[in-house]
């Protein structure tokens, strides 16, 4: 008697399952606006030449979601006004201490000068001709939204050179001086959301900037 309940539970459950499967399938993996179908859009992307509907969809994706982030900014001046003193703030110290940190190494006559001046120096030329020989758009370039942070730049938006630069400067305080070092990271990831928020960098612009500035910064350390 036991089995059998234990049998009819195991259909039921099973039955579930697969009304559940049937309604996924029906209806698609809805975004949260409701008004699209992602898993069928990337199917038919491949399949039947969709391409450009398919971008309109990620295009009104990114364009809700940089709505959502900057929502509390929209309709608040005093806010905006903040994260633009931020972003130049946030990146006119790192520029303006890197080199003061280089001239007591070299007034002390400390041979990690060399390294923690040429490394980033070489390494931001060559991360400038990856990005230029990328030229990915701007977000404000490709998508119908209005930045928070006034910039008419055009391309060159992947990896974020501004992340690169502070965080491979970051990098370099890190290995003469560790905790300067640990809290220009921390200064570099804000300069990141700042960046992002300002709508002129993707996401994966600003993480491809930090990792790049990351392996650079480790030829300084080794």
């Amino acid at each position: 008697m036991k089995r059998g309940k234990n049998v009819e539970k195991s259909w039921i459950n099973l039955t579930r399952v697969r009304f559940a499967f049937c309604m996924i399938r029906q209806t698609g993996w809805r975004m949260k606006t409701g008004r699209t179908k992602a898993g069928k859009q990337r199917k038919d992307c491949g399949k039947t030449g969709k391409g450009d509907e398919y971008m309109k969809h990620m295009e009104q994706d990114y364009e809700v979601f940089y709505r959502r982030i900057t929502a509390s900014f929209q309709t608040h001046p005093k806010r905006i006004r903040f994260l633009k003193n931020s972003n130049r703030i946030l990146t006119a110290t790192v520029y303006l201490v890197y080199p003061l940190f280089l001239g007591i190494l070299l007034w002390n006559h400390d041979a990690r000068v060399w390294k923690t001046a040429l490394v980033p120096a070489v390494s931001f030329v060559l991360l400038s001709l990856i990005r230029k020989k990328i030229n990915r758009p701007r977000p404000y370039e490709t998508w119908q939204l209005d930045p928070l942070i006034s910039k008419d730049t055009k391309g060159q938006s992947m990896p974020s050179r501004h992340i690169f630069s502070c965080t491979v400067i970051a990098m370099a305080f890190l290995s003469v001086i560790p905790p300067l070092g640990g809290l220009f990271l921390f200064w570099s990831v804000l300069l990141a959301l700042v960046r992002v928020l300002g709508g002129v960098h993707y996401p994966s612009d600003v993480l491809a900037g930090f990792l790049a500035g990351i392996a650079a910064g480790i030829l300084m350390i080794l």
